[in-house]
């Protein structure tokens, strides 16, 4: 897609922006632990917080168990997405990433948006 965004697979071995490199087993561990409690919240939160908590959770479990199965099966995770303009780039991330990271924005948004004015409830 020209400069703004190239498609370069990159073995990304650690965490968020390459942090960590060589734990990817570490991380598949946390992982694991991450989607459990991403399940049992959302067994929790869906009657309070209606479609939008379910939205957010189920990117943020898809980013997790995508993540998940790079590191299990490859021992890192395959990043691909590299944008910016010239040599003012972004670090290089995947799909999963971008789940994720939309995730913690709606989540963020549940947070700070007054109760009284919460949209996403249902009733």
């Amino acid at each position: 897609m020209g400069d703004y965004v190239r498609i370069e697979p990159v073995q990304n071995s650690g965490a968020l922006f390459g942090l960590f490199g060589n734990q990817a087993y570490l991380f598949a561990a946390l992982s694991i632990g991450v989607v459990g409690l991403i399940v049992w919240f959302h067994g929790r939160s869906v009657v309070t917080n209606g479609w939008f908590a379910t939205l957010a959770l189920g990117l943020l479990l898809g980013g997790a168990v995508g993540n998940l199965a790079d590191r299990l099966r490859l021992g890192y995770v395959v990043d691909f997405v590299n944008m910016g303009i010239g040599d003012l780039r972004f670090y290089t991330y995947n799909v999963a990433d971008a789940a994720i990271s939309a995730a913690l924005v709606l989540l963020v948004l549940m947070a700070f948006w007054p109760s009284a004015r919460r949209p996403w409830i249902a009733g």
